[in-house]
């Protein structure tokens, strides 16, 4: 693989890269506090106000018997995004703990079809090396709230008081919702 190849597969804002033939066979720790230029690059892909805070606790240890890599961690934030309804700030706290498998030669089907007692597939060792802060930012984004809501974000009394003001104030800009389209659908059936 040429230089310009290997850097290809470099995706995203912050790169930890662990050679995993150095590492010993109990595994190394590794804490990742990346800088706030690299939060607030982040914080733009991911669509946030803000991200203040961001820290990753991470052991990688190969398993017995096999070329697979186990990544056991926890991650710590603290982030803004705008609320869903208003577009305030919403406050998020993250504390949660993570494990994956790594695997050299892994090649996923574009699509993959899995149910809740299935393990998650391993993920892939890329030129011998697993990045960790591409593995950091990606649990960052699994714990984002998807739909942050301010704690008095109310969609009606918004609606109301446009409406009290002379402003029109369209839920889904005047598009038919997917449920009203199957309701609508349950009716003709009767």
């Amino acid at each position: 693989m040429t230089h310009s190849e290997e850097a290809e597969h470099l995706v995203g804002e912050y790169h930890v890269e662990v050679v995993v033939e150095e590492l010993p066979r109990t595994g190394r720790h590794f804490i990742l506090e990346p800088d706030s230029e690299i939060r607030d690059a982040l914080a733009e892909r991911f669509g946030l106000l803000s991200l203040s805070a961001l820290r990753g606790e991470m052991h990688v240890k190969a398993l017995a018997g096999a070329p697979i890599y186990r990544v056991t961690g926890r991650i710590e934030a603290a982030c803004e995004q705008p609320c869903v309804v208003t577009l305030r700030p919403v406050e998020q706290s993250i504390n949660e703990e993570f494990e994956l498998e790594f695997a050299p030669g892994v090649d996923l089907p574009d699509e993959l079809d899995l149910t809740l007692e299935d393990d998650d597939p391993c993920e892939p060792i890329i030129n011998g090396k697993i990045d960790l802060g591409e593995l950091l930012a990606q649990q960052l984004a699994l714990a984002l709230d998807p739909y942050p809501r301010a704690s008095d974000a109310d969609l009606e009394k918004i609606c109301d008081e446009a409406a009290k003001s002379g402003r029109e104030f369209e839920v889904n800009a005047g598009k038919a919702s997917p449920f009203g389209a199957l309701s609508k659908l349950k009716t003709e059936k009767k």
